[in-house]
């Protein structure tokens, strides 16, 4: 006995390598389903081209060849002929530098072979030993070579090759197609009109992509603002359409400027409110009267940040919102903002000048400006330290988040260990309450 090529014992006649005899026919050494290739190692030779059927492993099949498929003489060269019209690839016998065997399987036939009346006649199928000869392995395929049925099931969006692209996936109705395998999210300008500002973002999907801000005075018949509003929306969104466009606004005089915005972007609004149903109970007296931006706020925290929570927005004027353990809304404090007390103390004073809000190194200051700016600062702070404390401490929710958002936030984190910093809480609200209005309507 010797070992072939392809790790399979073949038997050996005295004088004759590889058991080359005249009669000897192929051997069923494999049980299974029809001619199939075992696992082998081989030299790349490019997929796809044709390979001779007579190498070293095809001397189990040399006794009993179709006489069309019969190997040529030694010296001959056989690379003039063409493959047999009849024969499918799947039954070419072994490479020339042999290491496949095909192997007996079913198909009506004793050993997958196209003549076997030949073969039935060769006693030597007979003598054949039964038992397993090598451990079967799993099919490997060359590039090109079609697979078994199937055999993608379980990945049908991957790319079949290097380099190939996976289907375009079709977006949500209203969004556009856009090409890839991902789904293209959704354009969406939010707008949240405020005392001072009308604070802009632009979302693609759940990606805040940019923000920008106009100014809310003079509020005149609001076309200014309406005008700015769609110009500020087309250079962020360039070439792509408006999906969906919603707004919060605590200044009722606004609301008519940002329908008209959204006219002129041809698409149609969505406007937040104390009565909008997004699935935050208002555990309130007067739930109507609650402005826009503290139910957003509210909205976005519980969702980002789980409940209990407080949130401290720094606007205009410095609001505290609360969120209790049930994630119901329950109120809060309303503060006049560092801002509008520093123009406050400029309007009704004859001396005092208008200063910006920033912290001071000292309490004690040693001109108007920086006596001013401490007073404001550290005034705020402590403020701010006193009305959560006992706001927490109602909440019977000492370890409630705490999240600061707005202009001034930034000026006060520092101070406030604990809490956290949202920049633009109330944009993500307005997106959040967009995305359950929209549910609500399928």
């Amino acid at each position: 006995m010797h070992r072939g090529d392809a790790g399979v014992q073949v038997p050996e006649a005295p004088g004759h390598r590889h058991g080359r005899r005249a009669g000897l026919g192929a051997h069923a050494l494999l049980p299974g389903g029809g001619p199939r290739r075992l696992h082998r190692e081989r030299p790349r030779d490019g997929a796809g081209r044709p390979r001779g059927h007579d190498g070293p492993a095809a001397a189990v099949l040399d006794g009993q060849r179709h006489p069309d498929h019969r190997a040529p003489a030694q010296g001959q060269d056989r690379g003039h002929q063409r493959a047999h019209p009849e024969r499918r690839r799947r039954d070419r016998q072994a490479p020339r530098e042999g290491v496949g065997l095909l192997r007996a399987g079913g198909l009506g036939r004793r050993d997958g072979r196209v003549h076997p009346q030949g073969q039935e006649e060769d006693p030597a199928l007979r003598g054949v030993p039964r038992g397993r000869v090598r451990h079967r392995r799993h099919l490997r395929r060359r590039a090109g070579e079609a697979g078994f049925p199937g055999h993608r099931g379980h990945r049908p969006a991957e790319p079949h090759r290097r380099g190939a692209r996976a289907p375009d996936e079709v977006g949500r109705v209203g969004q556009g197609a856009r090409r890839g395998a991902e789904i293209a999210p959704r354009t969406l300008l939010a707008v949240d009109a405020g005392n001072t500002n009308l604070t802009l973002g632009l979302f693609r999907g759940a990606r805040l992509a940019a923000v920008g801000r106009v100014e809310t005075h003079p509020l005149g018949d609001g076309r200014r603002q309406a005008a700015a509003v769609a110009r500020w929306a087309r250079k962020a969104a360039g070439a792509e359409p408006l999906d969906a466009f919603v707004f919060g606004t605590v200044v009722p005089a606004l609301a008519p400027a940002l329908r008209a915005a959204a006219r002129a972007l041809k698409v149609r609004p969505a406007e937040v409110g104390p009565s909008s149903q997004l699935g935050l109970r208002l555990a309130v007296r007067t739930p109507l009267e609650v402005g826009a931006d503290r139910v957003l706020n509210a909205l976005a925290a519980r969702a980002l940040h789980g409940a209990p929570c407080v949130v401290v927005d720094f606007g205009t004027a410095t609001t505290f919102d609360c969120v209790s353990r049930r994630g119901d809304y329950l109120g809060g404090a309303i503060l006049p903002g560092p801002r509008l007390a520093a123009k406050a103390l400029s309007l009704h004073t004859a001396k005092l000048p208008e200063v910006p809000v920033a912290p001071t190194r000292r309490v004690i200051g040693k001109d108007t400006v920086e006596c001013i700016q401490a007073g404001l600062y550290w005034g705020y702070l402590g403020m701010i330290e006193r009305v959560l404390a006992m706001t927490l401490a109602e909440m019977r929710a000492p370890r409630a988040k705490v999240v600061l958002t707005g202009g001034l936030a930034p000026l006060f984190a520092k101070r406030l260990p604990g809490a956290v910093h949202e920049a633009d809480l109330t944009l993500h609200g307005l997106r959040m309450a967009e995305t359950v209005l929209n549910d609500s309507k399928c």
